[in-house]
């Protein structure tokens, strides 16, 4: 399961992932943020723009470009910002 929150800056064009559900588009403007909790595995794969990725306990932080995916495997909070308008799919693994 996948516990999302969201902060002001999020876009409004946005859907909350479910777990076992397919992914879901969600399209943030420049500077915004989403951020969830995860309990199970997640993949991000970005569609159109740039964001930051930093999942917790990991030391690196990641770029979702366009056609890029990223996989967390294990539980954590997970967050992305917008470093241009960004579109990026979520699902649970």
């Amino acid at each position: 399961m996948i516990e999302t929150t969201t902060t002001p800056t999020d876009a409004v064009r946005r859907t909350a992932p479910r777990a076992a559900c397919p992914a879901r588009r969600l399209s943030l403007p420049k500077g915004g943020l989403w951020s969830q909790t995860t309990t199970a595995p997640v993949r991000l794969r970005g569609a159109r723009g740039l964001g930051w990725v930093t999942f917790e306990g990991d030391p690196v932080d990641h770029v979702l470009r366009p056609d890029g995916t990223l996989t967390f495997p294990k539980d954590g909070r997970l967050v992305v910002q917008a470093l241009q308008e960004l579109d990026f799919d979520v699902s649970a693994l």
